[in-house]
């Protein structure tokens, strides 16, 4: 299994409401991020109710917590965290 980095791994599950099954996870994982590396790896989440994205941390494996992770591909999709992002930036801006 690739790495993932705990950053992608909040910002895939940043909307999820807590407790959460392992589908419904996934499918904001699907939706919000879309990185196969990602949702390759809540998708190998045990099925379980999860209570905290730190219970969902305990279950990904491996994870890389670092403050520095490579740049995403500004040529590749975009996401809907990059649309939000931006539109937060208009309007305070």
């Amino acid at each position: 299994m690739a790495h993932v980095h705990r950053k992608d791994l909040e910002d895939a599950l940043f909307a999820a409401d807590y407790p959460a099954t392992r589908d419904q996870l996934l499918e904001l994982a699907e939706r919000h991020l879309g990185r196969d590396d990602v949702v390759s790896a809540v998708a190998s989440l045990p099925p379980v109710a999860y209570r905290s994205f730190d219970e969902v941390l305990q279950s990904v494996k491996p994870v890389v917590d670092t403050a520095v992770r490579p740049e995403p591909d500004r040529d590749g999709p975009r996401t809907v965290l990059d649309e939000a992002m931006e539109e937060n930036a208009r309007r305070s801006g």
